[in-house]
């Protein structure tokens, strides 16, 4: 029976005229905690106006300025703080994250060497080494900084730093490195090297490990920990393994945070046997989940968000797993495996990855896809002529390498009256990217429509506006793959060298669509081109699309390749 867990932040309450600081940062707090930012914002200003010399309120507005992604806001009350306590660690970390989310982390590293001169934990020097661009300029740039990260983490792994707490005083992943489209193991292992030498207690065995966990003779307790259970991609690619791993051979407990909760959420949780909550704290949490003594323990998405990465060094059960939720190698030793597919991963796969790869011959995802938008507006509803040939690439910017341009500014160019969408990314990362491809191709940016960020529903809505949909390289995706060929839009890709460029040419595969995977920039360009002005051959692709869904939306087929693995995994 699936066991639900909620926590309501308990209110702070306040008179009328509150003239006590200290309360009303209390309830400042209580209302951030509970996503009411509007109130928490109300709150840390009346505040500051009670207590002006209380660094404590300037920090907790920039921290509501970086939840609403507003950097630069953040960043001048960060500042305002440290002009209150120049001693403030935290404000310091702030500050230099402000940066790099705004896509300054040459700031940010400063600012960092600003903090241990005047006496931050001597973990801040992690903290900079993972200070990397969102959007580059060039490979000279990705050149450039993955040497100094490289040099940094393995400076720190052969004499590390020591870490107090390392969810409180990290609190962070190398989640950007896999974007640059270089081999990560080594730097990932370096890093993971790092952490264990400044707290080898990452490396905690839980007691029934040390006791000597029994094989179950009857059904095995997968347990699924991740902190994305929510409306997120994460949920969208393992809700179906939650629901329909064999109850017969299993018993599944999700354990998750209730940092965000929403209606996935509660699917998630009624998908599962159990539901336990993670609390924010790395001991309490690595507790909780070794207090259900589990079997195997899956991770869908390692590096994605600092809890379950740093929960991971531990040995929590016999078997630890991971997969394609983040794809790049996690490089930490109490991971025991990687779940993969044989059409994602290339020839010689295993040496990119510090766990043992473990290969199903569909792709490791259960996907369901979304429904199909009740109506199409046009293209009217982004501004543009129906007769506009648009091509769609609402990807995070992120993942915009410079090793793309030459397809997107090829394609743009041979077609001047076409238009290309994108999502618009944080606080100065749309201008780094478009101040990129202006000095390649001036003029080029009058060719490019940036939108919001927008639901499921919405963003296929969009996809079904495309002509065409461009699929990134050398990183591609995974879900929006899906989302987009569930609106019937053709997707080109051509894969890359790992297995993080190689989804969209394992879905398109599994549907019988090879000639939509090219190789080669101008085999793409000529493809996503003849396509965009081809009415009928891309009528004909829509309806080969939606003739092949059932080829793709074979969840219990799927579910069953990944049971095996596990049971596999259990074997060894």
């Amino acid at each position: 029976m699936t066991q639900h867990i909620t926590r309501t932040p308990a209110p702070v309450m306040l008179p009328a005229a509150p003239t006590n600081p200290g309360k009303v940062y209390q309830a400042a707090v209580a209302a951030r905690t509970a996503r009411r930012p509007g109130e928490a914002a109300r709150l840390a200003t009346l505040g500051a106006a009670l207590g002006p010399d209380i660094g404590d309120f300037p920090r907790l507005l920039g921290n509501l300025a970086m939840d609403g992604d507003r950097a630069g806001a953040a960043a001048a009350f960060y500042t305002r703080a440290l002009t209150l306590d120049p001693t403030d660690h935290r404000s310091y970390r702030s500050l230099a994250l402000s940066f790099s989310n705004a896509n300054r982390p040459d700031i940010a590293r400063q600012v960092f060497d600003q903090a241990l001169a005047m006496g931050a934990p001597p973990s801040f020097r992690i903290l900079k080494a993972l200070a990397l661009p969102a959007v580059v300029q060039d490979r000279a740039e990705i050149e450039r900084v993955r040497a100094e990260q490289v040099a940094a983490l393995q400076a720190l792994a052969e004499d590390p730093v020591p870490i107090a707490d390392p969810l409180a005083e990290i609190g962070a992943t190398n989640f950007l490195a896999a974007y640059q489209g270089e081999d990560d193991r080594p730097l990932q292992e370096a890093f993971a090297r790092a952490l264990l030498g400044g707290h080898p207690d990452l490396a905690w065995t839980a007691p029934h490990i040390a006791a000597g966990h029994p094989r179950s003779d009857g059904r095995r307790h997968i347990v699924v920990a991740s902190a994305s259970f929510f409306d997120h991609t994460i949920s969208r690619l393992y809700l179906g393994l939650i629901r329909d791993l064999p109850r017969d051979r299993f018993t599944v407990t999700v354990a998750r945070t209730d940092q965000r909760v929403d209606g996935m959420t509660a699917a998630v949780d009624r998908a599962a046997d159990k539901v336990v909550l993670l609390p924010m704290d790395l001991a309490a949490a690595r507790q909780a989940v070794a207090a259900l003594e589990p079997d195997l323990l899956f991770y869908p998405d390692l590096g994605m968000e600092p809890l379950t990465y740093l929960m991971a060094f531990a040995r929590l059960a016999p078997v630890q797993m991971t997969t394609l939720g983040h794809p790049v190698t996690t490089g930490i030793p109490a991971i025991d495996g990687f779940l993969s597919g044989v059409r994602v991963e290339p020839e010689g796969a295993q040496a990119h990855y510090s766990e043992r790869l473990w290969l199903t011959p569909s792709l490791p995802m259960p996907v369901d896809l979304p429904p199909l938008p009740r109506s199409r507006p046009g293209k009217a509803a982004i501004g543009l002529d129906d007769r506009t040939p648009l091509y769609g690439c609402p990807q995070s910017l992120f993942k915009f390498h410079p090793d793309f341009d030459e397809i997107v500014l090829g394609l743009l160019d041979r077609d001047p009256a076409s238009r290309l969408v994108l999502i618009k990314g944080r606080e100065g990362w749309l201008d780094a990217l478009l101040g990129r491809w202006e000095r390649r191709q001036p003029g080029i940016t009058e060719q490019i429509v940036a939108v919001n960020p927008m639901s499921r529903q919405n963003y296929v809505a969009l996809m079904a506006l495309c002509d065409v949909a461009l699929e990134t390289r050398p990183f591609g995706g995974g879900n929006s793959v899906v989302e987009a060929l569930a609106a019937g839009t053709p997707v080109v890709t051509w894969p890359a060298r790992f297995a993080r460029g190689r989804c969209a040419k394992s879905v398109l595969e599994t549907m019988g669509l090879d000639d939509l995977v090219v190789d080669g920039a101008a085999a793409y360009i000529d493809l996503a081109h003849d396509l965009a002005h081809d009415p009928a051959a891309r009528r004909a692709m829509t309806d080969r699309i939606h003739a092949a869904r059932d080829r793709l939306i074979r969840p219990a087929g799927v579910t069953a390749e990944i049971a095996q693995v596990f049971e596999d995994a259990l074997e060894l």
